[in-house]
C-alpha cells in the first residue's frame, strides 16, 4: 500500500487507476481494514484469477507478476505480466 503526494491511498505504488482513500478522510489503519476486504484485492490475492502463462506458472503463488503491468498492456489485470521473461515449466514440456 502506498500513499500519493495528494494523500491517496493505493494498492499498489504503481497502480493510479484504484484509490482506497484519502489521508484527509481516512486513518492509515481504516485503509488498510477497508483493503482487506475489498472484492478487487481479494479477487487480486486469490492467485488461482490469473490467466495466461503467470496462470500456469509454477512460481505463480510466490510471484503472480505485475499485475499493474498486465492491465496496463493487455487490458486486464488478471493476465500475464508481459515484461515476464520465464517460461512455465507446463508450457516447455517438462
Amino acid at each position: 500500500m502506498s500513499v500519493t503526494q495528494n494523500g491517496d491511498y493505493r494498492a499498489c505504488g504503481f497502480h493510479e487507476s484504484h484509490r482506497i482513500g484519502n489521508v484527509k478522510d481516512k486513518s492509515l489503519t481504516t485503509a488498510w481494514n477497508d483493503l482487506q476486504h475489498n472484492p478487487l484485492h481479494l479477487k487480486l490475492r486469490d492467485k488461482s484469477n490469473i490467466k495466461g502463462k503467470c496462470g500456469v506458472c509454477e512460481y505463480r503463488e510466490i510471484c503472480g507478476g505485475c499485475r499493474t503491468r498486465a492491465e496496463y498492456y493487455t487490458g486486464d489485470l488478471f493476465e500475464s505480466d508481459p515484461a515476464c521473461a520465464y517460461v512455465p515449466k507446463v508450457m516447455r514440456g517438462e
